[in-house]
């Protein structure tokens, strides 16, 4: 799917450099599992390509047309 969402993968690698890959890669386990509970799921859209459940209200979308970069969002806090 990388190849076929890439701001989406994009968006997922900025993550694991601020939070660890270890912790996001549970993360996207945990969420993109059909029984997930609704306030874990994680859900992409992009280029008409989708991966995961709508969470509604509830849990993570992902859009990237809606989403500005995580540096902007998050600030490094020391970390390079």
């Amino acid at each position: 799917m990388r190849e076929k969402m890439p701001l989406c993968a994009a968006f997922v690698d900025e993550l694991r450099e601020v939070f660890g890959v270890g912790e996001m890669n549970h993360v996207m386990r945990t969420g993109l599992r059909p029984d997930c509970d609704p306030r874990l799921r994680v859900h992409f859209v992009e280029a008409g390509h989708e991966l995961g459940a709508p969470a509604g209200v509830l849990g993570v979308e992902v859009r990237p047309t809606l989403l500005p970069p995580l540096s902007v969002l998050m600030p490094t806090r020391g970390r390079k």
